[in-house]
């Protein structure tokens, strides 16, 4: 029965070659039965990865019958596993790690980390501030480091809720202030398990995503930490000072992009990846994200693969909406609505998400890529959108009511080699019809009947018009052009004793 459970699990000391349970790349998450508990050291300490059993792995975290609590706690486990020198391997690389999670809910601790953390002492069982501290200082979120993947058995039984969630105010101009759950590295792997709002908020999660990109910095700030936190007299673990450290694989997507549009043998790569997102889902009622892809973050070629990644994103927060109001000097404003019933039967056309307050499901900017397959959008405010040259392309996928299907905004700030030596013609753009009143032509159908009592359906003339003879519906003067009068037409009143007015 042991050996069922265990596998052939003789463990010695010393050069015997041990069968240490389970790969050693491979952790497991299960918020009901897991621990956080931190081991340093090692139960056979000779040799490479086959020969040494990490202490760690005969604790917590490495098997589906005694795993991690959270995923923050495995992945810092799988920054100190990828920064051992004795598992390292010429044919292998650090991206390595697969993070299984178990069905349930998992508190994701995405919080702003801390500027510096202290020595873990072994058998210390840390806290949520102390998971969270490995986070980026500047913008939290939690950093999948060498491209750690995670995936589970059950996309619906799965889910991902956050700790925290941005205050629900504009976004800045350059969107800086936007938080994720996940900040993803090259080669990573996401799979089968559904985000949602935070447990209890009744705000807007407009400013909160699924998945960002991290970081070179944000990655140096991690890896400093894990040589802080492991690598210590304490922690006799094998953290190697030159191994700690980002791998360009880790922020160089798919590979080194050619320098001025250059190709050269070293670009032509597949040394990295880009993160694949597949079958995930999101179910919010409060605006969350799916991919904030921005190309400044990374080099390379800055690219994210996603396919099955719906996102069902209402917005249920009044804040994030704004009414239509001609009378008031402010057209657009939240302090139009009075209640969630006013806003629910305003019509449609004078109801719109504050621009600075929108929702997106895929979104690329500053030159990033993303390739999406079977993606479905319902509810956001913008549901694929791209910025400053950044790109989308769109494979079998589907807009569901929201507010946008597709937006691109802005240029690159720079044109391919491919483009150069162009001479720009003539630059062809609408017309603002507003100076256009040359173009307008006036036709007189007559003069509003005055003591005789106009309805806003039926105007009364002071002569009748004459009906064309094949239409008895549509006035001869308008028919003589070629002109109808259909219902959803609009005549012009123009009203000499105060504001012009027009109507059906």
């Amino acid at each position: 029965m042991l050996r069922q459970l265990g596998g052939n699990a003789e463990i010695g000391p010393g050069t015997v070659l041990n069968d240490p349970l389970n790969s050693p790349y491979v952790l497991y998450v299960d918020p009901s039965i897991g621990d956080d508990n931190f081991v340093g050291g090692s139960y056979s300490t000779a040799g490479g990865a086959a020969e040494r059993i990490e202490l760690q792995r005969l604790e917590c975290g490495y098997s589906p019958h005694r795993p991690f609590k959270t995923i923050n706690r495995a992945a810092i486990e799988a920054g100190i596993i990828t920064s051992k020198s004795f598992y390292a391997r010429p044919e292998e690389t650090a991206d390595l790690v697969s993070i299984v999670v178990q069905t349930g809910v998992h508190i994701l601790y995405n919080q702003m980390g801390a500027a510096s953390v202290t020595e873990w002492q072994s058998g210390i069982v840390p806290t949520s501030d102390q998971l969270a501290a490995f986070n980026p200082l500047a913008s939290g979120g939690l950093i999948l480091p060498r491209g750690a993947s995670i995936c589970s058995m059950d996309l619906r039984k799965t889910l991902i809720r956050p700790n925290f969630v941005p205050t629900p105010v504009d976004e800045l101009a350059d969107a800086s202030n936007r938080r994720a759950f996940f900040k993803v590295t090259g080669v990573g792997y996401y799979f089968g398990f559904t985000f949602m709002d935070k447990v209890g908020a009744n705000f807007s999660h407009h400013l909160l995503d699924s998945f960002h990109f991290a970081s070179q910095a944000e990655l140096t700030e991690f890896y400093t930490k894990i040589r802080a936190a492991f690598g210590g007299p304490n922690n006799t673990g094998g953290i190697s000072q030159t191994l700690a450290v980002p791998q360009p694989s880790e922020y160089e997507i798919v590979g080194p992009r050619p320098t001025s549009g250059n190709q050269t043998i070293l670009t032509d790569t597949t040394t990295s990846a880009s993160p694949y997102i597949f079958n995930c889902s999101i179910r919010s009622n409060y605006g969350i994200g799916g991919i904030f892809a921005d190309g400044n973050r990374v080099n390379g070629f800055k690219s994210i693969v996603t396919a099955q990644f719906t996102g069902v994103s209402q917005q249920r927060d009044l804040s994030c909406w704004q009414k239509y109001n001609a009378a008031q000097a402010t057209k657009w404003s939240t302090s139009y609505f009075t209640s969630y019933a006013d806003f629910i039967t305003t019509d449609p056309d004078d109801v719109r998400m504050n621009p600075k307050r929108r929702s997106a499901h895929i979104r690329a900017i500053n030159g990033a890529i993303i390739q999406e397959v079977s993606v479905f959008a319902i509810g956001q405010g913008i549901h694929h959108w791209v910025q400053s040259g950044g790109e989308i392309t769109i494979t079998n996928s589907n807009s569901n009511f929201g507010g946008c299907a597709a937006l691109a905004e802005g240029y690159r700030t720079s044109a391919f080699l491919a483009d150069s030596n162009w001479n720009l013609g003539t630059l062809r753009v609408a017309a603002n019809l507003a100076g256009e009143t040359n173009n307008v032509r006036k036709i007189f159908l007559g003069t509003i009947a005055t003591g005789t009592a106009n309805s806003a359906t039926v105007l009364q003339l002071q002569t009748a018009l004459e009906a064309d003879p094949s239409n008895a519906n549509v006035p001869l003067n308008l028919a003589r052009d070629g002109y109808s009068l259909p219902t959803d037409s609009y005549v012009w009143v123009e009203n000499i004793r105060g504001n012009d007015f027009r109507a059906r």
